[in-house]
């Protein structure tokens, strides 16, 4: 293998072992999951391990909520005026943010959540509950455009090797051709 094409078979390798790199950290960056879990006791009050993580790469944050008797999704505003919106979860006596204050979460993924947790709470014959929730930011989708130019990269390596070679048997040739020419010029011009 020549060594031009060695060089930058290696470079090519070294690139696509960078940018995924980046595109994974990317990727736990802008990928949020939520993972609810919940049973219910046998006075129908329902018990719930939160555990909110980047990619499941590291937690971010864990809670349990034990004897929830109601679900609400509230309205408020902070303190930069704007309103922010959060799900409490309620027992006998205490109300419980699901969220932390001021959470940047859109207020969609809050009203699925409410909406999940209140059917199953009110729902009898319901008595584990599961749910997995993603969100994906800008840099999340950054990182999975990142990956997949990557992969679509590491995919044509073999097609741009052997564009390579032609390339280089051609020029090689063009190369052998131009010093004959020359060659047999000089020897013209020797001979005169």
């Amino acid at each position: 293998m020549d060594k031009f094409i060695k060089n930058f078979l290696i470079r090519t390798f070294v690139a696509i072992f960078f940018l995924i790199v980046i595109a994974v950290a990317l990727g736990v960056i802008g990928c949020e999951v939520l993972d609810l879990t919940g049973n219910k006791s046998q006075n129908h009050k329902a018990n719930f391990k939160i555990h909110r993580s980047k990619l499941f790469v590291y937690s971010i944050y864990k809670n349990k909520f034990k004897d929830i008797v109601k679900v609400q999704h509230r309205t408020d505003p902070d303190e930069n005026r704007s309103f922010v919106s959060t799900v409490y979860m309620i027992n006998d006596s205490t109300k419980f943010s699901l969220f932390e204050n001021a959470s940047s979460d859109n207020d969609k993924l809050k009203r699925d959540i409410y909406n999940d947790l209140s059917f199953f709470i009110q729902d009898t014959k319901r008595n584990i509950y599961t749910r997995t929730f993603y969100k994906i930011n800008k840099f999340g989708w950054i990182g999975i455009g990142l990956f997949a130019i990557a992969i679509i990269w590491l995919l044509n390596i073999s097609k741009i090797k052997k564009r390579l070679v032609e390339e280089k048997k051609e020029q090689d040739m063009k190369d052998r051709i131009d010093k004959i020419q020359k060659e047999r010029l000089h020897g013209l011009k020797v001979k005169t």
